[in-house]
């Protein structure tokens, strides 16, 4: 308690001190902190609060029964129709305290039904959610003559489906700004998309997105190669390399001895084995291979503001190429996950944490502080401080101001209304406001805003240099 006391009796005299002074408000941020940090003793044990839609993987299958599968089905299932007429079954996921919206786009075999935490997750912090199954995969049926093998003819198809789905079931419905979300070979498809049809995707998060895959062969050697496979066997029915057949019901029965997200993605795969895939031909490789190429070709392409999580420890896709690309555009920020494997949002807490954390973190404020931007900009990251510090996450609460300010003071010089004294008072109330409701914050939540402030302060420098 004593640490409180001296944080709440240092805010009155600095908060009494920077008024008489004029400071700006960045100005006040950065002072308090210097202020603030020093009442708290961190040592390498200290862990970061995790914020409270995230799951403990110990309270996961009972909370999956329960809160989890509810708020999924309280979602709407539909069928749009792909760029060859193609059925594609999608759902729509309201939030009970819907702030903006995301689109999710699975990875390689995936089906909706695998991302219920996530989704979960995701509207409890105030993002309604839209999400389909890729062609090939899921309800979405299959494109070849096995069940088990999914195939896909063009990567483009995958790119116009996303496309279409954008267009016509997304954005004339979502509320506020839109940013979509792919893992794995989603993650690929929104990357390419983002390239050729920037405006669309304002802003993306790509997981995991197989820019190079394993083995790491120069291209022109790999693809020759898949083409000698695929002609000695099968371009579309037969399986890739290292591919085969999947008992369901027996991964299920093993994976019910396990309390982890593995197992309950088993058991919905044995609920209903028609949208599984054991695994994909030989031209879906040829297929994503050549993406990855282009990807990397037009990566000055990439505009959309963008988040790039790398898996440090991937077996699948090649982090060194992650790394690379993500270093090559101004627009990207890359946040690699050391001992993460390629499905991180799925594995354990401490990596699945990592990255739903840095997540949540884009979202509050995923444009660039150089983008044009009207008042309307602060007011909505004032909103979502108000939204976190009414749950209690003080972290985040902090932070979503910190943008506020950060966008106030990066526009005030080229807009009359950002400079008015009213606009200002308002801002600074709002500010003191939440430093005074701070005085309760535990060393947990001190170390989570500590983090998300570092990763923010290392991606401003990054992309604009001071």
């Amino acid at each position: 308690m004593r640490v409180f006391h001296l944080v709440a009796i240092l805010t009155s005299v600095f908060f009494s001190l920077s008024v008489f002074a004029g400071l700006t408000c960045s100005e006040r941020t950065a002072a308090f902190a210097q202020e603030f940090w020093g009442n708290y003793e961190f040592t390498a044990t200290t862990k970061a609060a995790v914020p409270r839609s995230l799951v403990k993987e110990y309270d996961l299958r009972t909370r999956y029964a329960t809160d989890i599968e509810g708020r999924y089905q309280q979602g709407q299932q539909g069928v749009f129709f792909g760029r060859d007429g193609h059925g594609l079954s999608y759902r729509h996921v309201p939030s009970p305290f819907e702030r903006a919206t995301v689109v999710i786009v699975p990875g390689m075999g995936e089906s909706m039904t695998f991302y219920k935490e996530l989704i979960y997750s995701l509207t409890e912090e105030g993002y309604s959610v839209y999400i389909f199954d890729p062609r090939g995969q899921g309800w979405s049926g299959n494109l070849g003559r096995s069940a088990q093998i999914q195939h896909v003819r063009k990567h483009t198809d995958y790119q116009d489906d996303l496309q279409i789905f954008l267009e016509k079931i997304v954005l004339p419905h979502a509320k506020g700004e839109v940013t979509t979300l792919g893992n794995s070979n989603g993650a690929l498809t929104i990357i390419r998309l983002a390239q050729r049809q920037p405006l669309l995707l304002p802003h993306v998060v790509a997981v995991a997105p197989p820019l190079r895959i394993f083995p790491n062969l120069p291209r022109p050697l790999m693809t020759t190669i898949l083409h000698l496979r695929a002609l000695a066997y099968s371009r579309y029915d037969s399986y890739a390399l290292g591919q085969g057949d999947s008992d369901y019901a027996q991964e299920a029965v093993t994976a019910a001895r396990a309390n982890s997200r593995y197992a309950l993605m088993a058991k919905e795969r044995a609920r209903d084995v028609s949208i599984a895939r054991s695994g994909v031909s030989n031209g879906w490789v040829i297929e994503v291979v050549k993406a990855g190429s282009k990807a990397l070709k037009h990566a000055d392409r990439l505009t959309s503001n963008t988040l790039l999580i790398v898996p440090g420890a991937d077996v699948l896709v090649v982090p060194r190429t992650g790394r690379e690309f993500g270093q090559q555009g101004s627009t990207i920020s890359l946040h690699e996950i050391p001992g993460a494997g390629h499905f991180v949002i799925f594995e354990r807490d401490p990596n699945r944490n990592a990255a739903l954390i840095e997540i949540f973190r884009f979202l509050i404020n995923p444009k660039r502080l150089d983008a044009p931007a009207q008042p309307e900009e602060v007011e909505r990251l004032e909103q979502a401080s108000k939204f976190y510090a009414s749950r209690g996450e003080l972290a985040f609460a902090r932070y979503a101001m910190d943008e506020a300010i950060r966008v106030h003071e990066a526009k005030q010089a080229g807009h009359s209304v950002w400079s008015t004294d009213a606009f200002k008072a308002r801002l600074t109330e709002a500010d003191l406001a939440l430093w005074n409701q701070m005085k309760s914050m535990t060393q947990p939540q001190v170390a989570l805003y500590k983090a998300i402030t570092q990763r923010r302060l290392e991606e401003i420098e990054i992309q604009y240099g001071n």
